[in-house]
């Protein structure tokens, strides 16, 4: 089989930069003209013209019309073939698994939720039911699935293919489960594994009270407890991706002999400062009705002067882990997210009033979290789309 010259190799690969480089301008902008894509790109218009084009026929790009409202000829604008490819997100929880599913632009188009279960096996079970059923749901085949994003309690060690310090999940830790999930996985573009808090601070950074602040703090407070540091606008991670473990936190004086085991492997905070621990805490002073931290919660809002203080103790005790964190990375904002931290609203005061007692400084700004329980799935979508983008064209390289 005779070989490709060099002069026809470079002229594909140029052909193929030239491509790419349109491609996420268009992606970039929305809506643009080849006249735009000229002066954005830096490249000729034939070439801009002839780049575009071969998006359009490859079903990556598509025609939006002409811009109208302006006077002489109107440009021919083009957009994202959104569905060109998907991103689909899991978020993993001891109460919940979610699902959201975006287009090639980015955009959320279905979201969906599932009770979770009791133990790993079944767990990976729940996950592969309801992704199955998604894309029938869909008419989706696992190959359209160009990223997916599963977002966890623990740290993931991509060595050993399990998560470490995932204590609210039993079992979580050995790595057949996620040789199960990459197993079923299989035919689509990538599987990525993340801290599940992580993605909630990249959800605020994208969509929610962090854009456009580049010091921050999500602090997430639900089954389990953590926090997603953003320093300079990027994720702090630390050296083994242990960084914002703040269940670890000792937030009391060790007792004789040491940590009992159980709170050793799950920490100090998030022992004493988790929805199982803000239940406990409304059931010994009497709160009636007290199933979950909603119920406390919902206790509380009815005028409950039992659950109101369960709640303002809450407070406290996550002020006291605050002024560490505070005290170290000086961020400019801290977002209360998870289930029981975005509903941490009236409680903003007594933290504020704890820290101002803890610091000889003022506070950073203290607020929670609008994006409710989609900030796992929206940073799962930010981290998941550009890769999906850069498979979408990597197919069609291969393709053509």
């Amino acid at each position: 089989m005779p070989k490709s010259s060099p002069v026809a190799t470079s002229t594909t690969y140029m052909r193929r930069l030239n491509e790419r480089s349109v491609f996420h301008h268009v992606y970039a902008a929305g809506s643009i003209s080849i006249p735009q894509l000229v002066t954005a790109c830096g490249l000729s218009k034939p070439t801009v013209a002839a780049a575009v084009a071969a998006l359009v026929e490859s079903g990556l790009l598509r025609s939006l019309g002409v811009r109208t409202g302006r006077a002489g000829r109107a440009p021919q604008l083009y957009g994202p073939e959104p569905t060109a490819g998907w991103v689909l997100v899991l978020d993993i929880g001891r109460r919940w698994v979610r699902l959201a599913l975006a287009d090639l632009a980015g955009d959320l188009v279905h979201q969906v939720r599932v009770a979770s279960a009791r133990d790993a096996h079944g767990l990976v079970g729940v996950i592969e039911e309801l992704v199955s059923v998604t894309l029938a749901e869909r008419s989706l085949a696992m190959a359209d699935l160009l990223q997916i994003v599963v977002g966890s309690p623990g740290v993931y060690d991509p060595a050993e293919e399990s998560f470490r310090l995932a204590s609210n999940l039993p079992g979580w830790e050995y790595a057949l489960h996620v040789r199960r999930l990459r197993d079923f996985f299989a035919e689509a573009g990538a599987v990525r594994f993340e801290n599940d808090v992580n993605l909630g601070a990249l959800g605020e950074r994208t969509k929610g009270l962090g854009r456009g602040v580049d010091n921050f703090v999500h602090l997430h407070v639900g089954s389990g407890v953590g926090a997603g540091v953003v320093l300079g606008g990027r994720p702090l991670r630390g050296t083994r991706g242990r960084a914002g473990e703040i269940a670890f936190l000792p937030v009391a004086p060790l007792p004789p002999g040491g940590l009992p085991e159980a709170v050793r492997e799950r920490g100090m905070l998030e022992t004493a400062a988790a929805a199982d621990a803000i239940v406990a805490a409304a059931r010994r002073s009497g709160v009636r009705g007290a199933r979950t931290a909603e119920d406390v919660v919902s206790a509380a809002a009815a005028g409950d002067p039992r659950a109101h203080e369960v709640l303002t103790a809450e407070a406290r005790l996550l002020a006291r882990a605050l002024a560490s964190v505070i005290t170290v990375v000086d961020p400019e904002l801290v977002v209360l997210g998870g289930g029981v931290g975005c509903r941490l609203g009236p409680y903003l005061p007594a933290v504020e009033s704890e820290l101002s007692l803890l610091l000889p400084f003022a506070p950073p700004r203290l607020a929670v979290s609008a994006l409710d329980d989609r900030g796992i799935l929206y940073g799962g979508i930010a981290a998941g789309v550009e890769l999906a983008r850069e498979i979408a064209l990597d197919r069609r390289s291969t393709d053509t």
